[in-house]
């Protein structure tokens, strides 16, 4: 915590659903104590703290898309392939690589 207090820092705690209490206590201390820390949390259950702002992310659809001028990939699978192709720029989502797995429609 000392490290953090001394610095501007953004704290991202991701899937905080699963240790809610923990995640509740330690953003508590840290917003108290380190005042130029900001911190995102995600999770299906607010925090319920003082101060916190809910942003409700509805998920993103598996359905394909038949609009114009895309391929017809599903939300999910387009937003993953943009994010993908930083990394592997040659990778892109087709026609033929963009079914859903079993199980998954």
């Amino acid at each position: 915590m000392e490290y953090l207090c001394g610095t501007t820092a953004l704290l991202v705690l991701d899937c905080c659903e699963h240790v809610l209490d923990a995640a509740r206590r330690v953003t508590e201390v840290l917003l108290r104590h380190c005042p130029s820390v900001a911190i995102l949390a995600t999770s299906r259950s607010p925090l319920d703290i003082a101060g916190e702002l809910v942003w409700s992310v509805p998920p993103l659809s598996l359905q394909r898309r038949g609009v114009t001028g895309e391929t017809g990939a599903s939300d999910a699978a387009r937003l993953f392939a943009d994010r993908a192709s930083y990394v592997r720029t040659r990778d892109k989502v087709t026609r033929q690589n963009d079914a859903l797995p079993a199980g998954c429609e």
